[in-house]
């Protein structure tokens, strides 16, 4: 499934990155399909969605490209293939209103040769990646950033290529930069963005323990969200598993980058890095050491007695025995490295504190009179809980004959 990447117009930021068939727009912004053009099979206008359907039978929906009402929406769709090359696909009928006249101007043109549209000084051939007679509700054009189709200067949305005519048909016009003599061309950009500082850590989403982790500990959730630093106007973060480039969502929110397909149980270094409007990719950032744990420990055994400290007859007592201590404490296996034991009071969960001295998990809140079912479990240092030991039964008898 191609990339798709959601930038704003108004703050140039980079809204969504996802991989997948679809995508929903919440403002005006430009929708970068990382998808050759010649993988295109034709884009139509279907109600309020934009829908791209490729060569190879997949189909891509925009929500919200276009709007239902009379308030016209100003989205812009463009096309990256693996070169970094741009293609923009341009509405025909209303990408925004205010361009209707210059596409009714297009359409006119349809019919005209490319070399009598751009002048015989251009390349009479079109680029090889063009995609040809395609029944589309589009008119392409080759540009080189899609700086221009950001908003500028408090909204105003310049065209730098206004100048030059558009296809219709399917043909995309050729490249402007024809005089390689031109001094007035504008130069390419090649520089990446800067090396992105370390994550700060990663956000859980699962389990008991949730909240902010830092580097080295482990979790339970499977798609943890790296807190990088916020992206620059027109930058783009991609999220690397182990040197491997992932499917990754950006939530500008948090402030997190979040896998799409869960990680495997294990250690894993995450790092990111950041690409600008250009299609520079920066160097990977420091990496984040992460420790994947789904699995839960061993059931418990079962307690081996209780200790009992109040009265004349105190010390280790076994299953069901009698007590007037209202706090007994039960006396569990030692847990291990990175485990905590967890106390249960006839089958809920009560605070406890575990005295590692003496072996025993006492509960805070003194139990009443009457019999009671006592087990516990133990929890990792992911957050996996294992399942309840069996029990020991304790009955607690305050009343005096």
């Amino acid at each position: 499934m191609p990339e798709i990447q959601i930038i704003a117009k108004d703050n140039h930021k980079t809204l969504v990155t996802t991989e997948g068939t679809s995508a929903k727009l919440s403002e005006a912004s430009v929708v970068l399909v990382k998808v050759a053009a010649s993988d295109v099979l034709v884009v139509n206008r279907e109600g309020t969605n934009a829908v791209i359907r490729l060569k190879n039978g997949e189909t891509i929906v925009i929500e919200g490209f276009f709007s239902g009402t009379a308030e016209p929406k100003d989205n812009s769709l463009v096309f990256q293939d693996e070169n970094g090359q741009l293609i923009w696909a341009k509405f025909k009928d209303a990408e925004n209103d205010a361009d209707a006249d210059s596409d009714a101007d297009a359409d006119a043109d349809s019919d005209v040769e490319p070399q009598a549209l751009l002048g015989e000084d251009l390349p009479a051939a079109l680029p090889a990646e063009a995609p040809q007679e395609l029944v589309s509700d589009v008119i392409y054009q080759p540009i080189s950033s899609i700086e221009p189709l950001l908003y500028h200067d408090a909204g105003v949305n310049p065209w730098l290529w206004a100048a030059i005519p558009l296809v219709t048909g399917g043909i995309i016009a050729a490249a402007s930069n024809h005089d390689s003599n031109d001094d007035s061309s504008t130069p390419t950009d090649t520089t990446p963005p800067a090396t992105p500082s370390v994550p700060s850590g990663y956000l859980d989403n699962v389990g008991a323990d949730q909240g902010i982790k830092g580097s080295g500990s482990s979790t339970d959730d499977t798609t943890p969200g790296v807190v990088i630093s916020a992206p620059g106007a027109g930058e783009t973060p991609t999220l690397y598993v182990d040197g491997e480039k992932v499917a990754a969502s950006y939530d500008p929110v948090t402030g997190t980058l979040t896998p799409t397909t869960p990680l495997a149980d294990g250690s894993h270094q995450l790092t990111y890095t950041l690409t600008d409007a250009a299609g520079n990719e920066s160097a990977q950032s420091p990496a984040l050491t992460v420790t994947v744990d789904t699995l839960a420990p061993a059931t418990p055994a079962v307690p081996s007695g209780y200790l009992d400290n109040v009265g004349a007859d105190q010390g280790i007592k076994g299953s069901g025995s009698s007590t007037d201590d209202t706090t007994p404490g039960v006396v569990i296996s030692a847990p291990g490295a990175g485990e905590t034991p967890t106390l249960y009071v006839d089958g809920e969960k009560v605070a406890a504190s575990y005295d590692p001295v003496t072996g025993t998990l006492t509960p805070t809140t003194p139990l009443a009179d009457g019999s009671h079912q006592l087990t516990y479990t133990l929890t990792d240092a992911a957050g996996n809980e294992s399942a309840q030991s069996p029990a020991i039964t304790v009955t607690v008898d305050t009343l005096a004959p």
